[in-house]
């Protein structure tokens, strides 16, 4: 009698949610010169308070990748703002705010990414510009969760 092949039971998940992990690694690939900060929500929801994200600032500049995880302040971004990447994961909430601008612009002059990549829940009442100086593919809104535009707050 053969005996059973017992398996990791993290092997099962992994398996069936390849396909969000693949692009998280080639975004890590493309553009290893960032600095990821995670958002930790200890504070508040406040986007702009550093003390809401694991590292020295919010993610401002090319040089930093905001990661979103699932936390209990989900963060809100209640003032105008460009970023460069953004990766909300599974379970993950964002919440733009009514007249906000939010600008995804690539991080490198030569194609660098320019890209908001949702596993979790986009919820935007504001204004979204994906600003492509490179002319590929990559830049712009990656969307793998659930994405709601709703008008007003």
């Amino acid at each position: 009698m053969a005996k059973p092949v017992i398996q990791p039971q993290w092997l099962p998940i992994f398996r069936k949610n390849l396909f969000l992990l693949l692009p998280f690694f080639l975004m890590g690939i493309r553009s290893q010169a960032q600095t990821a900060v995670t958002w930790n929500g200890s504070v508040s929801s406040d986007w702009f308070n550093a003390d809401n994200w694991d590292g020295p600032i919010f993610p401002i500049g090319p040089a930093f990748r905001a990661v979103i995880p699932d936390v209990g302040n989900d963060p809100v971004l209640s003032g105008d703002n460009i970023l460069y990447d953004v990766l909300i994961l599974e379970g993950a909430h964002l919440t733009i705010e009514e007249d906000v601008n939010l600008t995804l612009q690539p991080s490198m002059p030569n194609g660098g990414l320019g890209i908001l990549l949702n596993a979790g829940t986009v919820t935007n009442h504001g204004n979204i510009a994906i600003s492509s100086t490179s002319g590929i593919v990559q830049d712009g809104i990656h969307n793998l969760g659930s994405f709601n535009n709703e008008q007003g707050s």
